[in-house]
């Protein structure tokens, strides 16, 4: 749901035309609740946007040329009842959420908006989530802040924004979650709390909840006790890989 979540407010803070937002946020009313592909018809999403299905049509493809949602087709060929699947996307370059590189790379400069600025890398691996520089003045340590306001005293101190000694990451180790699993869930973390702009007090302690309880359903347990990437888990892997 958080994947979805984070989709829906990320086109409502894009600069996409009015009547795609429309016709993309009516799509999501299709998704189920970890904002996996749906399968409404051009004539239920005319009806449903009050739009005429060629001004649909339109709005879909530009959506999809920008990158914001995938089209394929659901069910087999020659099959009548074959309809097209749509499934959440994101712009291949998306800066407004953390890089991923080895520590001390440049960032991905391609498509960067004017005010982009180098990244530092915070969770402990060998390629980690980067943070954003802003201008914002550091907060003192002990105070509540935005999350853009954490990671940017932490570059301010030189330290990472998850140490590798910190609670969280004894804890994924401890459950059997997977490095690469712990910085996507850092992404999708630093991005949900980007979007909403809530102030926290102690944001390892908040990322720590947030794994115990597996907020964005990003991994389950099998019967031998690892955990494996969901569905969701997945599609977020593939965003991570492809940033």
């Amino acid at each position: 749901m958080a994947c979805l979540f984070s989709w829906r407010h990320a086109i409502l803070k894009s600069d996409i035309h009015s009547t795609t937002k429309h016709v993309l946020l009516t799509l999501a009313c299709h998704m189920n609740e970890l904002g996996e592909s749906c399968f409404p018809s051009i004539n239920t999403l005319a009806e449903e946007t009050s739009l005429s299905e060629r001004s649909v049509r339109t709005q879909i493809k530009s959506a999809q040329e920008l990158g914001w949602i995938k089209v394929g087709l659901h069910g087999f060929g020659g099959q009548k009842w074959r309809s097209h699947e749509y499934s959440i996307g994101w712009p291949k370059v998306r800066n407004d959420v953390p890089q991923v590189g080895e520590k001390g790379a440049e960032p991905c400069s391609e498509g960067a908006e004017p005010n982009d600025t180098n990244v530092r890398n915070d969770v402990p691996t060998s390629t980690s989530v980067n943070s954003t520089t802003n201008t914002t003045r550091p907060r003192r340590r002990g105070t509540r802040c935005t999350i853009d306001e954490y990671l940017e005293q932490c570059k301010a101190d030189d330290v990472r924004a998850i140490k590798p000694d910190a609670a969280v990451v004894r804890y994924a180790e401890e459950a059997g979650i997977s490095t690469e699993m712990l910085r996507v869930c850092f992404r999708e973390f630093v991005e949900k709390y980007r979007v909403s702009g809530k102030q926290q007090k102690d944001w390892p302690g908040t990322f720590l909840n947030c794994v115990r309880s597996n907020w964005y359903r990003l991994w389950w347990v099998d019967e031998s006790g690892k955990c494996q990437p969901t569905s969701l888990g997945r599609q977020a892997l593939n965003v991570h890989e492809a940033a």
